[in-house]
């Protein structure tokens, strides 16, 4: 039969709209703060009128504290900010490693008598409301986020025209396609409603009446990762997404769910004899974060160590890796690949404005590099007919 394996980086996403690196960080940069607001659960959202009118509590403080952050970086570097080192910043720095300019403004949140009493607590939300800004400045060129129709726009079958005459191709082969990507959004999937996927596509959730939500006034089943894919087209969110949580019950994580568009992500329930379990946790979405700090979490059992299992697995056993829009900077991503691919494994990297990182990958793994888009790709790139 034959096994492909892809690996998809943000680049991918381009083509749809989805930001560059650089406008994301341009985008984080800019905001001020009337832009956005922080409920008193602790939810990002934006400000049409450019006015906050949550007025007390620690949120308030915590927003005011992560945009003078955001700030200071931009200054010492314009130009560069980088939101997943900001990341690695927030979440692993040593209280004894702050400089004193990083120092001085998170002091000024911190008092006895203040909603922060100590810097783990103002920490804990400055990582919430960061990593919310984060995907909230993730979206396409229409600033969509989820895509709840199953037809896909003319513009998303042009854009990637390319792409999906290779995925007929190889599907009129009978391939088995085992898709790993790097990316936080739903593009890809979305594209499971084109005629080349044919509405083939498994992501390892399956769908449970265990988990709910009924805000609507309506139960809204919930799908659950049960780690099954009966397709032939087999999808692995290395590094999360956008519409994934970790459910909680009784204090630890006990499962991973999958919530459509316009849940209510306080009022997830799951069904169990003796009564149904509701934390009241605010949930967000869990995706993964942080040059270093998202290593940390590569060998959780219940999901990341899932994913990168069979991510190592698929590599183990494939016939031709293909790598589009990845960047080559994830150390741990690339150990995998050095670890786990086959010698000889024929490898394209399609990047239509490589960098000296992907160059460098290019020639030390002997890749073919294909400077091009998922748009002009073609199959004689890939030695197909």
């Amino acid at each position: 039969m034959g096994n492909i394996s892809f690996l998809l980086g943000a680049g991918f996403s381009v083509n749809q709209g989805y930001p560059t690196a650089y406008r994301l960080a341009q985008a984080i940069t800019s905001l001020q703060y009337g832009d956005f607001i922080v409920s008193a659960a602790g939810n990002v959202g934006a400000t049409p009128d450019g006015k906050d009118i949550w007025t007390l509590g620690s949120y308030k403080l915590a927003k005011e504290c992560v945009l003078e952050l955001i700030k200071l970086f931009e200054e010492r570097e314009p130009g560069n900010f980088n939101y997943e080192e900001f990341y690695d910043f927030l979440a692993l720095t040593e209280e004894t490693d702050f400089s004193d300019a990083e120092l001085a403004i998170l002091r000024k949140y911190i008092s006895k008598d203040a909603w922060y009493k100590d810097l783990l607590n103002l920490r804990s939300d400055l990582i919430k409301i960061f990593t919310q800004i984060v995907s909230w400045k993730i979206s396409d060129g229409g600033e969509d986020k989820f895509y709840s129709s199953n037809v896909v726009t003319d513009f998303s079958k042009n854009k990637y025209a390319g792409f999906l005459e290779l995925v007929r191709h190889f599907k009129s082969e009978g391939k088995l396609f085992n898709f790993h990507t790097l990316n936080h959004d739903l593009f890809l999937e979305s594209l499971r409603y084109t005629d080349e996927f044919g509405g083939e596509m498994s992501d390892g959730f399956t769908d449970d009446t265990e988990f709910y939500e009924d805000s609507d006034g309506y139960e809204k089943k919930l799908s659950k990762f049960t780690d099954k894919y009966p397709s032939n087209i087999r999808l692995f969110k290395l590094h999360g997404s956008f519409e994934i949580i970790a459910f909680r019950g009784n204090g630890r994580v006990t499962d991973y769910i999958k919530f459509p568009w316009r849940t209510d992500l306080t009022n997830i329930k799951k069904r169990k004899s003796q009564g149904d379990i509701l934390d009241f946790t605010n949930y967000h979405s869990d995706f993964l974060s942080g040059t270093m700090f998202k290593k940390s979490r590569y060998s959780e059992p219940l999901y990341f160590g899932v994913m990168l299992d069979h991510f190592g697995k698929n590599l183990e056993q494939c016939d031709k890796l293909i790598i589009i829009g990845y960047g080559c900077l994830d150390s741990g991503i690339n150990e995998i690949i050095e670890e786990k691919l086959r010698a000889g494994i024929p490898i394209y990297v399609v990047d239509p404005y490589p960098s000296n990182d992907v160059k460098e990958f290019v020639n030390k793994k002997g890749a073919i590099l294909i400077v091009k888009t998922p748009e002009n790709i073609t199959l004689k790139d890939f030695d197909e007919k």
